[in-house]
């Protein structure tokens, strides 16, 4: 009978345990019941021990993409580390010989790396995981558009054709609710190209102000003229 007794307690036990969540405290054992506070004064009582912590959440997993983005903003942070200010390394991506496309990326990436705190390391992690981050987002938002039967993108100026049927309102609804956060990201993105290319000029101005040669004046004349040009062209 002990025996029983005893393998009662037991699962009685692991049954309280488990039951018990993440968040609470530790369970004490009072004579033969179980409580979450300790026992009575006077009344022999046993910690049988406190739930593990909550694993915190995994992060994003990063791409190849996003694992390229992480290694390009750790050679900037390199670069950082070793003494060089954000105007050096924009001035370096205007003199190379690269495409506009490749520019844009590169500036960019150096106006997130001057916007962090920490060590290189830190920084690419915290760069691939808000890339990561932004991918799984949008993938999430397609698919919900996928699920709720939205139409596909139509070409500029054909308008798309009105949903019919069950759910026609609604779907209606959320179509335009989709189209209203797409021009509402585009917004956003084209006011930070506009803020992005206005810090540029400003950097551009400053260096002018401060004076130099015939030929660096030169460049950074060729320099404002193209940045004042892609303003234009972006609206800002």
């Amino acid at each position: 009978m002990q025996t029983i007794a005893r393998t009662i307690a037991a699962v009685l036990t692991v049954g309280v345990l488990l039951a018990v969540p993440a968040a609470a405290q530790t369970m004490y054992r009072c004579g033969s019941s179980f409580q979450d506070r300790p026992c009575a004064a006077g009344q022999a009582g046993q910690a049988i021990g406190q739930p593990a912590a909550a694993a915190p959440a995994a992060a994003p997993m990063s791409d190849a993409e996003c694992r390229q983005r992480g290694a390009d903003a750790q050679k900037m942070a390199w670069a950082r580390e070793a003494g060089q200010t954000r105007e050096q390394q924009l001035a370096k991506i205007e003199a190379r010989g690269t495409s506009a496309a490749r520019k844009d990326y590169e500036r960019a990436l150096v106006m997130q790396v001057y916007e962090r705190r920490g060590s290189s390391a830190a920084i690419r992690a915290g760069i691939e995981t808000d890339c990561a981050a932004a991918k799984q987002k949008a993938a999430e938002t397609a698919a919900a558009a996928r699920a709720l039967g939205l139409q596909p993108a139509v070409p500029s100026g054909v308008p798309p054709a009105a949903p019919v049927g069950p759910g026609a309102e609604e779907r209606r609804a959320a179509e335009q609710r989709v189209r209203q956060s797409a021009a509402a990201r585009e917004a956003q993105r084209k006011a930070e190209r506009c803020a992005d290319l206005k810090l540029q000029v400003d950097s551009v101005r400053a260096r002018q102000r401060s004076g130099g040669s015939a030929a660096s004046m030169d460049s950074l004349n060729r320099q404002r003229r193209d940045l004042e040009s892609r303003l234009s062209a972006s609206g800002c």
